[in-house]
């Protein structure tokens, strides 16, 4: 008996034993296309490849790297190969589990260039699991304790014939292969961070909806700064895209705060002066959560990762005297008065003492 399968291409194929060369984009969109989710036990059909597809579209809806947006394309596109186990059974399985992690390398070093880091995976699998509990609800009417999270696209559970999954998988995927698109993840400067109750994450375009109504028409979220970046929806938009843009560079800091996968804030640091080892901080979250302890969580965890992880001696901040949600975040966080600049901000006709505090290495 032949140790290879014949795939939808004419190749010959063994998986426990795969050569690269064999490997075929258009092998994995045609049989993904026509695998079902679930092992069949749906309401519906489901293809496999409907779901990555929904995996990269989320993956490029939260404004991901190109890189994590093929990943998702292609993470587990080994079932094009060993077929779609379910996990319960995969778990009992070991042998089989060694031969599709051996295999899904190869496939992401194929079309990737390399395997997937710590970080990387970590983030496929965040949005392959939150995919996951939208296709047990709504193709086995399993309901989801708590409900379901929140996703960043339109998810439609149509059945569509195969032939145009086939042909949408190979558009992603074409999409996807700009020259110079596909490289490593950079986290090094905006790192995921995750504190006892909030998520601090990369923005992403969808961001842009919640800061113009919660933030630009709002008076108290500028009322000590001055200036409202987030006035229009169309500066709204193009602030965000500033922020998506500044990702490449290793010394910008700029996250939304999250708390149970809602959008409640902003936190970052800027002005990087590395002969100074200097950086400013600021922080701006949603009235409604004011007064529950979350500016002062975000900008501890903040704090914490811009001197313990990122080596940055000195982040300094500042605040108007009258602003005192963001003095008292500051001083619980360890944060040292170190000046006060008396008469020196007018903002809307007033005039304020500006507080300046800073928080070093040695204050951890």
């Amino acid at each position: 008996m032949s140790a290879f399968i014949t795939t939808y291409t004419g190749l010959h194929i063994e998986p426990a034993d795969p050569s690269s060369n064999l490997i075929c984009i258009d092998d994995i969109a045609h049989a993904l296309s026509l695998l079902c989710r679930g092992n069949g036990h749906v309401k519906t059909f489901w293809s496999v490849g409907q779901h990555y597809i929904a995996c990269a579209k989320e993956a490029a809806a939260r404004g991901l790297p190109a890189r994590i947006v093929l990943a998702c394309l292609l993470h587990d596109a080994s079932e094009c190969y060993m077929s779609d186990v379910p996990r319960p059974i995969k778990q009992t399985l070991p042998a089989y589990r060694e031969q599709e992690k051996r295999l899904l390398s190869v496939i992401y070093e194929k079309f990737l260039g390399s395997d997937l880091t710590a970080e990387e995976a970590r983030l496929v699998k965040e949005i392959d699991d939150v995919m996951l509990q939208y296709d047990l609800e709504k193709l086995l009417g399993e309901k989801q304790v708590g409900g379901l999270p929140k996703i960043h696209i339109d998810l439609s559970y149509e059945v569509r014939p195969f032939a145009d999954v086939e042909e949408e998988y190979l558009k992603v995927y074409k999409n996807l292969m700009v020259p110079g698109t596909i490289n490593t993840i950079n986290m090094s400067g905006t790192k995921r961070l995750e504190t006892a109750r909030l998520v601090l994450r990369q923005h992403i375009p969808a961001d842009a909806d919640f800061l113009y109504s919660h933030f630009g028409t709002d008076e108290r979220m500028y009322a000590y700064s001055g200036w409202n970046p987030y006035a229009t929806p169309e500066m709204a938009r193009e602030t965000v895209q500033r922020f998506i843009d500044s990702y490449d560079s290793e010394d910008f800091y700029g996250w939304a705060i999250e708390l149970d996968g809602q959008m409640i804030g902003t936190i970052g640091a800027y002005d990087y002066d590395p002969e100074a080892g200097t950086i400013e901080a600021g922080i701006s979250i949603d009235p409604e959560y004011w007064d529950r302890g979350l500016a002062t969580e975000a900008l501890q965890g903040m704090l914490h990762y811009l001197t313990a992880e990122r080596h940055i001696p000195v982040v300094r901040a500042w605040c108007a005297d009258d602003n005192l949600g963001s003095k008292n975040a500051m001083e619980k966080c360890g944060m040292r008065r170190t000046s006060v600049e008396e008469g020196v901000l007018k903002i809307g006709g007033r005039t304020y003492d500006k507080l300046n505090y800073e928080y070093g290495i040695g204050d951890r």
